[in-house]
């Protein structure tokens, strides 16, 4: 750009830095009818991101806030990108939706290439992913700085890993005539899913904010049967909630309980019972031991 010197050889002026990769730059000014010149170095910093957790169920939510990305009050925004899926910056919605809605939510944006906001996770298969921001703008009218083919130029990455979909069932094992009771972890929010005992539709629940549902005895085990085994499905009721096969899978989870008689149960219980007595019996005698051995010592 050019600006006018004052009478006393001064200058200020305005100046937009190009949309260029991180790194240090030198800036040259010239006087236009001497042979004077001066430079300095001016350093374009590497935007990173930094999210409230790296762990999270489909639907869930992620905090972040990226740094040293495009001067966003020029006209500047921001993508992000997982597993293939992109989402644009949007505003987020007013009252939030019952239903969470998949995609890049920012609060507030700056002219220093700050943003915070958070991010609604979309149904994709459990496991480690690497997620892609970037600032971007509009092609057909590029802010200042813009340059084509400029708006892959500043990003960050961090990794996300989606968790799995399970269910605890209780009690494992069962005996005849208990009920069964489910609670299902990392489920869609706000949808529902239902639950199924060896084919059978038993109930239906809806899932909490936190990917969370309780299906309180929803199944009783039948009193003629003393042995076998009940499999238990908890499945979204939409498929467009569900991704990959159990155990590896969202929206879709599966458990086994192993029918016993009652009388196994009690013995199970107690076993577990004395082996705990007699280990803490055990330790006590190692102490006891350890005292005894240090007082004869003493004495001697």
């Amino acid at each position: 750009g050019y600006v006018t010197t004052s009478p006393s050889g001064s200058f200020s002026g305005r100046y937009v830095v190009p949309l260029l990769p991180p790194g240090t730059y030198t800036v040259r000014v010239i006087v236009g009818i001497t042979s004077s010149s001066n430079t300095v170095n001016l350093t374009i910093p590497a935007p990173k991101i930094t999210l409230n957790t790296t762990s999270i169920y489909e639907g869930g939510p992620i905090g972040f806030t990226g740094q040293n990305f495009a001067n966003f009050t020029l006209g500047y925004t921001m993508n992000f990108t997982i597993n293939g899926l992109t989402f644009a910056c949007t505003t987020p919605p007013t009252p939030p939706p019952t239903l969470p809605v998949p995609g890049l939510y920012c609060t507030h944006t700056y002219s220093n290439g700050t943003v915070t906001g958070y991010i609604i996770m979309p149904v994709i298969q459990p496991g480690i992913y690497t997620v892609y921001f970037n600032s971007t703008y509009s092609s057909h009218s590029p802010p200042p700085g813009a340059t084509s083919g400029t708006n892959d130029t500043l990003y960050a990455t961090a990794s996300v890993k989606m968790q799995a979909s399970y269910i605890v069932v209780t009690p494992s094992p069962a005996p005849p005539g208990a009920p069964i009771s489910v609670t299902g972890y990392n489920f869609y929010p706000g949808t529902t899913v239902n639950i199924y005992v060896n084919g059978s539709l038993v109930a239906s629940k809806t899932v909490g904010s936190n990917g969370m549902f309780k299906a309180t005895d929803v199944y009783t085990v039948p009193s003629y049967l003393t042995s076998g085994v009940l499999y238990i499905v908890a499945e979204e009721s939409q498929s467009q909630y569900i991704a990959g096969t159990p155990p590896n899978a969202v929206g879709d989870a599966t458990a086994t309980v192993e029918i016993v008689s009652l009388l196994q149960v009690i013995y199970e219980q107690l076993t577990t019972c004395c082996k705990e007595v007699l280990g803490n019996l055990t330790s006590m005698n190692a102490t006891l031991t350890a005292v005894y051995n240090a007082v004869q010592s003493m004495s001697s």
